[in-house]
């Protein structure tokens, strides 16, 4: 057995970057084999001791499990994740992978809550109109502020570089593919959000 922690985090990376390799060939199977054994090797402490080596190979491991299918191991992957993240932040990609494990599960209602609960965590609050005439006000004033942009100006537009941001757009998306199937109703009000969310960063 490898006490030494340095080697045990050396062996750890290597586990990792064998494991990105894998994943740039498509082989989310085998990359996530590379995920799990190089996470064997992190130490008790890991979460205080290795936290960006922990958090990289546990984003990895989430996302090669939500590849293959493997909804179970994604929940256990997304557990230790939430668990030990040190920020909302570091917790996004893995709550990404549960949303759309769960739109894929065909679980419509609990993606948009879910998915809607992260928004609302990154201060992203959607108004829920109650009938179609706020809708159409939402529309119009979204259009007036477009009105203002010619094609040109939206073609060259600044490119969104937000982390948080693209994290959110991500999960409007997902959310906008679930509306479609359950409550097209509120389907618009999304695709307004993405609009804002690009026009303002």
């Amino acid at each position: 057995a490898i006490s030494d922690s340095n080697h045990r985090s050396m062996i750890a990376s290597l586990n990792l970057q064998a494991g990105k390799k894998a994943m740039s060939m498509s082989d989310f199977g085998l990359a996530l084999s590379f995920f799990e054994h190089g996470s064997s090797f992190l130490c008790q402490n890991h979460w205080n001791d290795d936290y960006d080596l922990s958090l990289e190979l546990f984003d990895c491991s989430a996302k090669c499990a939500y590849a293959i299918g493997d909804h179970m191991r994604l929940g256990e992957i997304s557990k230790q994740v939430l668990s030990g993240a040190r920020s909302f932040g570091d917790k996004l990609n893995v709550l990404y992978h549960s949303v759309s494990s769960l739109f894929d599960a065909s679980l419509m209602n609990e993606a948009i809550e879910k998915g809607f609960w992260v928004l609302s965590m990154l201060g992203i609050n959607l108004p829920r109109p109650s009938s179609t005439d706020e809708i159409l006000s939402l529309i119009e004033e979204t259009r007036s502020i477009l009105r203002g942009l010619s094609d040109g100006a939206l073609l060259n537009y600044k490119l969104m570089t937000d982390s948080t941001k693209i994290m959110a757009m991500k999960f409007l998306s997902r959310i906008e593919m679930s509306l479609v199937m359950t409550s097209c109703d509120f389907t618009p009000i999304v695709m307004l959000q993405m609009v804002k969310l690009s026009l303002e960063h």
